[in-house]
């Protein structure tokens, strides 16, 4: 699941986005699918080299806005982890 915290305008152009991310996967008592999984994930998200990818908006990562994996409450017998990551986007289509 992902939930965008669209953030304020930092000038004309720019923009700061925060972005929450949770994994679920295995069980409470089985949270290893959970753990490898999220890593990945936080892997990607985390990587500077988004802001490389072709038209992507992405101009920076803020590296004070990533936080995580970390466990959450969840009332499913399912692991969830949640982390967060925090981007400097472009507007992009002008």
């Amino acid at each position: 699941m992902v939930r965008d915290d669209s953030g304020p305008r930092l000038d004309f152009m720019l923009f700061q986005n925060a972005v929450g991310v949770s994994v679920l996967a295995g069980t409470k008592a089985n949270d290893k699918p959970a753990n490898d999984l999220a890593r990945e994930v936080a892997a990607v998200l985390f990587d500077d080299g988004i802001t490389g990818i072709e038209q992507s908006p992405v101009t920076r990562v803020e590296w004070d806005g990533c936080n995580g994996p970390y466990a959450v409450d969840e009332s499913s017998d399912v692991a969830r982890r949640y982390m967060t990551v925090e981007y400097i986007t472009a507007a992009v289509g002008y």
